[in-house]
């Protein structure tokens, strides 16, 4: 905070990029090391400071009493050449930001280095993932193309009114698919919560499958195997006429 302020003191039109701008709004526990902003005039090079020379559209800067900011959709951009698509997951995470909104910065901000794989990452994020491991599993998914409508992050009833998400819902087959990370499905806790919300499901005709995130990550090809066996079985079940799979 104190680099941040003492930038805006050397040039008030600074507007602070990246990391700091994130945890400034959005992400408060993302690790800065060097705060990054631009400046107007020379760009020395100065501990603790990167500096940029850029025009940033009015209407992607947060204008706040004495600190100027990206705003969420335009930090999200700017981090991905460093953070790749986690920058997005994160951020739809946390409802900092959304697809349109993110698209919208994209068109605002043209001819950007690094553009092409901005744009290539929005669309890989059309199911809105909140991870990567969800970011595969919605990927795998999709390339399975079943005709069954499906739901990301699909909210549902428990038997004692709590609500719950799905990573991947198919609510045709009442099947629902969760990619499991080390770092949200980890310890006692929260295998007890796990455990306890699936047989909740199951209990009101609702099967859930996980999958975890290395595998979801290292073998795709086995993953959508997988997949389509567990539906064609759910398929099964439910007396359902089989959809013929693209060859």
């Amino acid at each position: 905070l104190v680099r941040i302020h003492a930038a805006m003191a050397a040039d008030p039109n600074t507007v602070i990029l990246g990391r700091a701008a994130a945890r400034l709004t959005w992400w408060p526990d993302i690790a800065v090391t060097d705060v990054h902003a631009t400046r107007s005039g020379a760009l020395p090079s100065q501990r603790g400071f990167m500096w940029s020379r850029r025009r940033i559209p009015p209407d992607l800067v947060d204008d706040r009493p004495g600190l100027r900011l990206t705003v969420p959709v335009l930090t999200v951009l700017d981090l991905i050449p460093e953070l790749g698509g986690t920058a997005i997951d994160e951020a739809l995470r946390r409802r900092a930001v959304t697809l349109a909104g993110l698209w919208d910065a994209l068109a605002l901000t043209p001819g950007r280095r690094g553009n092409a794989t901005r744009r290539a990452l929005l669309d890989d994020s059309r199911d809105e993932p909140w991870s990567y491991a969800e970011r595969c599993l919605h990927r795998h998914h999709r390339a399975l193309d079943t005709p069954y409508r499906y739901r990301t992050n699909h909210r549902l009833s428990l038997s004692d009114g709590r609500s719950v998400a799905i990573d991947l819902a198919l609510p045709d087959l009442r099947l629902g698919f969760e990619a499991d990370g080390y770092a949200h499905h980890n310890g006692p806790k929260a295998f007890e919560y796990d455990g306890d919300r699936d047989s909740d499901l199951e209990s009101v005709g609702w099967r859930v499958i996980r999958l975890t995130a290395t595998f979801l990550e290292d073998q795709g090809p086995e993953a959508q195997r997988r997949m389509l066996a567990i539906i064609r079985i759910r398929e099964a079940e439910l007396g359902l006429r089989p959809f013929r799979a693209a060859s």
